[in-house]
């Protein structure tokens, strides 16, 4: 699936406001106010139609999970500040692909208090459902948004989620829980993947309590005393039941052995390691000593010594092992990004590469200078038949990246109440002080210092020499006494050409 056009009609800041994508890749940059987030916002309203529950289906894509049809809030309408009215219809027009067929639809409100014409996405709908209901196993599309809160937020997962994500075998559509949530899923994947992971482990320690528990009441029968009689059938009885259990167990943990679910286990732990693992090899063979650090040797499911719990283990190449609950935060939203990612698609499509649609807010949060430079390029490679669209305010982010005929980076920009989008030409290979400046809009350091700087060359260039120190003692006084020394060797080498 893949998402090729929109135009925004009265949504939020937007009275008119078309877009076109990249189909791989989408960078949306601006300053803040410039409609980042209500781009993203009416992506995912609009993604949202697939979730609808007609009648005509035997099978859709929300019986499993808690996603629904979105529709806008009565403030999201675009709002007139000269007649300070609230402008309906709410009209928002997608043109996209499923499964190499075009599909067209539009989410619109037409009043305050209405809700959504579902006739104007029943046509894709209608495409998307026949798909599924006539290829039960064809490939599905991952659909998934993460916010500038992911993933902090913990989510509160219901019972009903729980008992399936305990199952043996998971419902495809399983695969579109929580997606487009401010709150995050890893939790639930982390479960999932513990069990998969453990499963015989945890029958064998299951095992290993019960004998204990057995040994307990034989022990308390050989030890009886007058005063015990009474209680020797009930501690009989126990043993019976425990016996029973055992046996039970026993039977699970051959059959498990025994029968491909062993093997269906295995595939589903593998897909994600290797998915982790992908996305932590260095990029380029040549520069492989760039983010070395970042590279994963090993993942383990432990359970630390006196704790319940189990924890996903992280080994990196340079030695260290860090438990997945006290990563440092940038490893922890990215690692849990791709982590969400991968069970999204494997169960989706178990271990076929799913295309789908993604959505990043500030896709560089928490992450170093380096990292930010190589996200895009690791998770398009780790996940290559995915359509990214993200928003940054890193010029790192684009500077790395190739913008061509699939890829794309958009510059939201506003004049009051005049909003516009512009495409960015190629930026790859620029450096960041240029990007800074030049995309960004931002001075890299103060204006004020490059003035005093400015002067004081000047000033030197006219043999004005009493004058010019007295700008560098102004520069030093603006800078709290004195002048860094970097800053300060600049300034020499600048000087040089003055002579």
């Amino acid at each position: 699936m893949q998402l090729i056009e929109s135009t925004f009609n009265n949504f939020r800041c937007f009275k008119e406001y078309p877009i076109k994508y990249g189909i791989q890749t989408t960078v949306f940059i601006g300053k803040n106010g410039t409609g980042k987030s209500s781009v993203l916002s009416g992506i995912r309203r609009g993604l949202s139609f697939m979730f609808a529950s007609p009648n005509n289906f035997s099978k859709n894509l929300a019986i499993s999970n808690n996603a629904k049809v979105k529709s806008f809030g009565k403030l999201e309408a675009n709002f007139d500040t000269i007649s300070r009215i609230y402008g309906y219809p709410i009209q928002n027009d997608f043109k996209g692909s499923f499964n190499n067929e075009p599909v067209n639809w539009s989410l619109v409100k037409k009043t305050m208090n209405g809700g959504l014409t579902t006739t104007l996405y029943n046509d894709a709908l209608n495409t998307v459902l026949r798909y599924y209901n006539d290829n039960l196993i064809g490939k599905l599309p991952v659909i998934a948004v993460f916010a500038d809160s992911f993933p902090h937020q913990k989510f509160n997962f219901g019972t009903k989620v729980k008992k399936i994500i305990a199952q043996d075998m998971l419902p495809r559509d399983l695969g579109y829980y929580g997606w487009d949530e401010r709150t995050n899923c890893i939790d639930l994947w982390l479960t999932r993947f513990y069990k998969v992971a453990n499963y015989t482990k945890d029958l064998k320690n299951e095992m290993e309590q019960v004998d204990e528990q057995l040994f307990f009441y034989q022990k308390r029968i050989d030890w009886k005393d007058e005063h015990d009689e009474h209680q020797v059938p009930e501690w009989e009885n126990k043993i019976e039941g425990l016996e029973k259990k055992l046996s039970d167990l026993n039977s699970k943990l051959n059959s498990l052995k025994s029968d491909k679910r062993n093997l269906i286990f295995a595939k589903e732990r593998n897909f994600i390691e290797n998915k982790l693992m992908k996305f932590t090899k260095p990029i380029s063979v040549e520069y492989n000593f760039i983010n070395k650090e970042f590279e994963l040797y090993r993942i383990a499911v432990t359970r630390p010594p006196d704790m319940k719990n189990y924890t996903l283990e992280f080994s990196f190449n340079d030695g260290r092992v860090i438990a997945f609950e006290t990563l440092p935060m940038g490893y922890k939203r990215i690692f849990s990004l791709v982590i969400d990612l991968a069970y999204r698609s494997y169960i989706l499509n178990e271990d076929s590469e799913s295309d789908g649609i993604v959505l990043i807010d500030e896709i560089e949060l928490h992450l170093h200078p380096t990292l930010q430079q190589e996200i895009l390029q690791r998770l398009q490679i780790t996940f290559p038949f995915i359509q990214f669209i993200v928003t940054t305010h890193s010029p790192l982010v684009i500077s790395n990246f190739k913008a061509d005929k699939k890829n794309k980076i958009i510059k939201l920009e506003h004049d009051g109440n005049n909003y516009w989008n512009e495409d960015v030409e190629n930026v790859f290979g620029l450096d960041y002080s240029t990007n800074l400046s030049e995309i960004m809009e931002v001075s890299p350091r103060s204006s004020t210092i490059d003035k005093y700087i400015n002067a004081y060359l000047f000033l030197f260039g006219k043999n004005k020499l009493e004058e010019a120190e007295k700008m560098l003692d102004k520069l030093k006084d603006y800078l709290g006494g004195t002048i860094p020394t970097l800053l300060q060797n600049e300034i020499d080498n600048q000087k040089k050409s003055y002579r």
